[in-house]
């Protein structure tokens, strides 16, 4: 495959979890060179990579990472689903705020030549329609996390605009794939039902009363899409990333069970959740408009996830 990756060295941060370890394998696949990030556990391909065990809250270490590096890809930052982001949000805000600063002041002061950051949709403001780009202008965003990213989009901004490096930004709906979160209080939607699915035989419960819409991305899709950007057009504004496919959480839930190999009756709605958007879409027109869409449809993705997660063995409780 032909692209300004081959031979290349790329930073990934964040390489060991969900997003940054399809950035991992998508580079791999390109020919570049990885350098990965990890501070809990090592990436998937560690063997193949230059995988360092560091905190990226430390500026020194961050800055030492970014050395010799032609190109960053800014995925890192501490996760974790609605329920620790309702729960414990100050751990996120602080961490994940120290790390984006200095990643980005390790890729202006090292001469990086092309950043991506990686934001997304918490960024946005509720609204009941399609959220434009220009809608993160509007009002407060979604959650503490959403002012994090933000932070991180206008830092990066004001370094590429003073000839720091070239940028792109990408703005995700939720992502989902191998590398997730299976955890009952730090995972996301995705693999939170995935972990119950398969970690019990009792009836799988589900916060809400399975109404709220999203749009679920595959991981793989998120990585091409700002490889994508950040080869063809890194122009330092961010954009949409997802499928535009509305899916409500009872439509998702089945979809997982049956992934599952589980019969849908053993679903049990709560009626209660974290306070989350009732419907949050993206709109993709930018996205579309340069030649990107996405290729992984949701049942696909799920059955791949399985696969994967099968293939590692993992027990789930």
């Amino acid at each position: 495959m032909s692209s300004i990756f081959k031979d290349r060295r790329v930073l990934v941060t964040g390489g060991s979890g969900l997003i940054g370890g399809a950035f991992v394998r998508a580079l791999l696949a390109r020919g570049a060179e990885v350098r990965s990030i990890h501070h809990h556990r090592r990436p998937a391909c560690h063997d193949v990579i230059e995988s360092l065990d560091g905190d990226l809250r430390d500026r020194h270490f961050a800055r030492w990472c970014c050395e010799d590096i032609d190109f960053v890809v800014h995925a890192a930052g501490v996760s974790g689903g609605s329920l620790r982001a309702t729960l414990d949000p100050i751990p996120m805000y602080t961490d994940s705020l120290a790390i984006q600063t200095n990643v980005i002041e390790g890729a202006r002061l090292s001469g990086v030549e092309r950043l991506l950051f990686v934001s997304n949709s918490s960024v946005y403001p509720t609204l009941d329609r399609p959220l434009r780009e220009e809608d993160a202008l509007t009002g407060p965003p979604e959650n503490d996390l959403g002012l994090v990213k933000l932070t991180g989009e206008a830092q990066a901004r004001m370094a590429a605009a003073r000839g720091a490096f070239e940028l792109a930004i990408i703005r995700t709906a939720n992502a989902y794939g191998p590398g997730d979160d299976f955890g009952p209080d730090s995972a996301h939607v995705i693999g939170g039902l995935i972990g119950k699915a398969v970690g019990s035989d009792g009836p799988v419960e589900v916060w809400g009363d399975g109404r709220a819409i999203r749009d679920f991305i595959h991981v793989d899709d998120i990585a091409r899409s700002g490889l994508f950007l950040l080869e063809h057009g890194p122009t330092g504004d961010p954009v949409n990333v997802g499928t535009g496919r509305k899916t409500s959480i009872a439509e998702l839930a089945r979809l997982v069970l049956e992934a599952a190999g589980r019969p849908r009756d053993e679903l049990r709605f709560t009626g209660e959740a974290p306070t989350t958007t009732t419907e949050k879409v993206l709109d993709l027109s930018v996205m579309a408009e340069r030649g990107f869409r996405p290729g992984i449809a949701l049942e696909d993705g799920l059955a791949q996830t399985f696969e994967w997660l099968w293939a590692q063995r993992l027990v789930l409780a």
